[in-house]
């Protein structure tokens, strides 16, 4: 017996075979939009915005940005800098000089300085201020005898130098300051003021003013002079500070006074 096998049965076969591959694919689809739409949905917060990504915590600041390195200039990037730590000076030891005045000498009375005007002239001595480890009003006796009472009051006395500061103030709003700590440090604006530093300790007879060469190491500037040169009319007033300092760390003030030298133009 013949079996005779139909033709329509092959496409029968054939539809459904096709039909399955097309239900699969669009199962395939509907199945990827939804896992898209779920991991959108899980990307948002709450008010439905998408949320900034995440970065690993070594890159990161609290807020989770990064931050930025600039180490050329880290204002022009807008990222946190360091604040400056300010450079500080230990406190000074016990027994050191704690006590400054400036003081003129007349008739063997040396008086304390406050305020000081008077008129200048080229060429003329505006005058010489000596320093005191002390702020009485007035001192009688020679100058060395007077260092020693005062300076004996203190038992930390052996790296202590005085130095001065000068401010000139001209008429026209100017103003010019320096530093002096040696001779050749009162050179500085000479054109405008004559700076003149003496030591009256280390001294027998008569002496001068101090050179650079003059300089030791039990030198110590106890009177500074000033004298007026030819562009004094140009100068309002000089701002005087005179101060005690050590030779370990001559940046630390441990005492210091200061007075305005005025020039009176209304007496010229």
């Amino acid at each position: 017996m013949f079996k005779i096998v139909s033709t329509n049965a092959k496409r029968r076969c054939g539809v459904f075979t096709a039909a399955n591959i097309a239900f699969f694919a669009i199962f395939v689809f509907i199945f990827t939009l939804l896992f898209i739409c779920t991991s959108c949905k899980s990307a948002q917060n709450s008010e439905g915005l998408i949320a900034p990504p995440t970065l690993p915590n070594s890159q990161s600041q609290a807020t989770g940005y990064p931050v930025i390195q600039n180490t050329q200039n880290p204002t022009e990037t807008g990222a946190p800098t360091e604040t400056a730590v300010p450079t500080s000076f230990p406190t000074t030891e016990p027994g050191m000089p704690d006590k400054l005045g400036l003081y003129i000498a007349e008739n063997g009375e040396r008086t304390f300085v406050d305020k000081f005007s008077s008129k200048w002239a080229e060429g003329q001595n505006i005058d010489c201020f000596e320093v005191l480890a002390s702020d009485e009003e007035s001192l009688s006796g020679k100058f060395g005898e007077l260092w020693e009472s005062t300076w004996n009051n203190f038992s930390n006395t052996k790296n202590v130098k005085i130095g001065y500061k000068l401010e000139i103030h001209l008429f026209s709003g100017e103003t010019f300051s320096f530093d002096i700590k040696n001779p050749k440090d009162a050179m500085q604006y000479k054109e405008y003021i004559e700076v003149y530093l003496y030591d009256d300790i280390h001294v027998s007879g008569w002496y001068s003013h101090l050179e650079e060469d003059d300089m030791k190491d039990e030198t110590i500037m106890t009177s500074i002079k000033l004298t007026a040169t030819p562009k004094q009319n140009e100068i309002n007033k000089i701002h005087l500070t005179a101060y005690f300092y050590t030779t370990d760390m001559p940046q630390r003030n441990i005492a210091s006074y200061e007075i305005d030298v005025i020039n009176d133009i209304s007496e010229n």
